[in-house]
């Protein structure tokens, strides 16, 4: 297969056009094409950001849980937020502290402290 190969390389070029097939891979029916999909959005860097936190609202958990493992990947504080938001989403498998079964102070507690360790 030569789709997740061709992910790899739109990351290189990272065009608008080419951000925008990466973020209809990131919902792909090949993992292996999500996966790279993700790895070449975060290879992108900064000028992907505000399109990935854009589909951190998409009503498919799949394609929130692939953002913000993307946005995960770049190293920048402007992420933190859309990051933050992402743990706290119980349908996506990034996010879903619920599924922990924590109580609300302790579920509190660990947001405070990840929002103070990310500088928010």
């Amino acid at each position: 297969m030569r789709r997740a190969p061709g992910a790899t390389g739109l990351g290189k070029i990272a065009t608008a056009t080419a951000v925008e097939v990466l973020i209809r891979a990131l919902s792909d029916y090949d993992l292996k094409v999500q996966v790279a999909a993700v790895s070449a959005l975060a290879r992108a860097g900064q000028r992907v950001i505000p399109r990935l936190l854009v589909t951190l609202k998409s009503p498919t958990p799949e394609l929130r849980s692939r953002s913000a493992q993307a946005l995960g990947g770049i190293a920048d504080t402007s992420t933190n937020g859309g990051l933050i938001a992402a743990l706290k989403d119980v349908d996506s498998a990034f996010g879903g502290m619920q599924r922990l079964r924590l109580d609300s102070r302790t579920t509190q507690a660990l947001f405070s402290r990840l929002s103070q360790l990310l500088g928010r």
